[in-house]
């Protein structure tokens, strides 16, 4: 796996990537502050370099890596920033092309004593989640502690409307879209129905898609209501937002329609000529 040969190249350890390839990730004895990583493909070949993971040199231990579904991996090791001390937990995440993705961060938020033997694991939501051993944190000697780290953090979630948005009680109209930015793969969100603007919300019931066809069996009855669409972000990418409003008129199915007045008896006269 490595080029660089001089002394010690040990704890090592892979992720599997999107298509059959994988991520090696090691630590350097020899080099200031490993560690330092490898990309393969599907058949085992190199992709690019060996490279340094970590961008402050001092040190860098006990390394691990995990990728998620769309090839992106994040490493994290036992080491320090330019800010903080020697024994704290710190991460990197790259693209799938290997490519850094911002800059190195600490993970841990607890800073007394020291935060060592991290691992990382990908969900499939398309987030990561890495554990540790933090000492005294709990109060009594070395305990495992964890935290979730998005790459795609929540933003907004909106909605259009396409068709009409006046329905009669018992028939569909028009189909409302939700665009949502971030939050990860595993977005959850929930329809619903506001009786005034910026009111609270009723959930509409089994409508949890991407979309909504308004339906006036939906609503409790004739009027007007203000529809949005709540998101629950993935895990660790944020909190639930509702979007804006869309309003929704549902009329009776029993609306006064035109007059239609019978035409009377025709009499017809026909007159013969000889």
């Amino acid at each position: 796996m490595n080029t660089y040969t001089t002394g010690l190249q040990n704890g090592p350890a892979v992720a599997a990537a999107p298509g059959g390839g994988f991520v090696v990730v090691w630590q350097a004895a020899s080099l200031p502050g490993g560690p330092f990583g490898q990309r393969y493909d599907g058949a085992g070949a190199p992709l690019g370099g060996e490279f340094r993971v970590n961008a402050y040199t001092t040190n860098g231990l006990h390394p691990s890596v995990a990728s998620d579904a769309d090839g992106s991996f994040i490493v994290v090791w036992a080491g320090a920033l330019v800010t903080g001390g020697s024994d704290e937990v710190v991460g990197q995440v790259f693209t799938s092309a290997g490519a850094p993705l911002g800059s190195e961060f600490r993970v841990n938020t607890y800073t007394s004593g020291s935060q060592t033997y991290p691992v990382a694991a990908s969900r499939a939501a398309g987030d990561f989640v890495v554990i540790w051993r933090s000492a005294n944190q709990d109060g009594s000697g070395y305990g495992v502690f964890r935290k979730g780290l998005c790459t795609d953090p929540f933003v907004s979630v909106s909605i259009s409307a396409m068709g009409t948005t006046t329905v009669c009680t018992n028939a569909t109209g028009g189909t409302l879209t939700a665009t949502e930015v971030g939050g990860g793969n595993g977005n959850r969100r929930q329809w619903q129905l506001r009786t005034m603007s910026g009111g609270s919300g009723f959930p509409i019931s089994n409508q949890t898609g991407i979309t909504y066809q308004i339906n006036g069996a939906d609503f409790p009855g004739p009027g007007t209501y203000f529809v949005v669409c709540v998101t629950v972000p993935s895990p660790d990418c944020g909190t639930f937002t509702a979007s804006n409003e869309i309003q929704v008129t549902v009329n009776s199915d029993m609306a006064s329609g035109p007059v239609v007045t019978a035409p009377s008896t025709a009499t017809v006269t026909q007159t013969i000529c000889q």
